[in-house]
């Protein structure tokens, strides 16, 4: 009879493990698809606000460089520093959720901001024509795209390419707007800068990595830049 009752109580203490177990494997798959849900809007929205950041900033600047040719007013200036700083803070934003997701930050933008860039310049103005020149930038093609300082020095690029194709730009205008371009790409190197340093700051990534980031991308856009001054000397 004793045996018995400890074969019952084994019996029971097994299956009330087990039904532990079930619960604790229930739970952390249900916390699991929360948060691969929440990472998964989380990206969403930052990945729609770099589309219609660069798809503005693409418009702008065909306007502006076609409009004023000779140097952009300070409020065009105000114009494209402010959708410049919206796309980094976009970009921002998504490397802070792949870091609380565990995720490689530097290769979730780059996958991410690239993606979002390029369907923001197809739905601009001339955008499909502009982006086939985009698409030839040292920047996208070294899949550095990975912030708005990058991404703005490729819109500039690819648009005046296209500009210079299309017969917009002459050549009495080709000075100054390699002047404005020279101007434009100085504000992105410091936005760059500043956009890697607040990375590290708040640890999303590592100094070594934010320094090898910035070189990198720095020469690309200065590769692009000469591509584009070849084209109108």
């Amino acid at each position: 009879m004793d045996l018995n009752r400890l074969e019952l109580i084994v019996l029971i203490l097994l299956i009330a493990i087990i039904i532990l177990a079930v619960i604790y494997l229930i739970y952390n798959s249900t916390s699991s698809a929360i948060a691969s849900s929440a990472y998964s809007q989380a990206i969403q929205a930052y990945e729609t606000e770099l589309k219609l950041c660069a798809k503005s900033y693409t418009c702008a600047f065909q306007k502006y460089i076609s409009e004023s040719p000779q140097g952009l007013t300070q409020s065009e200036l105000n114009t494209l520093s402010n959708l410049e700083n919206c796309m980094n803070i976009a970009s921002k934003g998504i490397a802070s959720a792949a870091k609380n997701a565990n995720q490689d930050p530097i290769l979730v933008l780059a996958q991410d901001v690239g993606a979002a860039v390029i369907a923001g310049v197809l739905i601009a103005s001339s955008g499909f024509a502009i982006s086939l020149f985009f698409k030839k930038t040292r920047i996208y093609r070294g899949n550095a795209l990975v912030n708005g300082s990058a991404a703005a020095s490729a819109i500039q690029n690819a648009v005046t390419q296209y500009a210079v194709q299309q017969g917009i730009i002459s050549a009495a205008n080709a000075s100054g707007i390699i002047n404005t371009l020279n101007n434009l790409q100085q504000y992105n190197t410091t936005t760059l800068n500043q956009f890697f340093n607040e990375l590290v700051v708040e640890q999303i990534i590592s100094q070594d990595i934010a320094q090898q980031e910035i070189d990198t991308i720095n020469e690309l856009m200065a590769e692009d830049l000469a591509d584009t001054e070849a084209l109108l000397e």
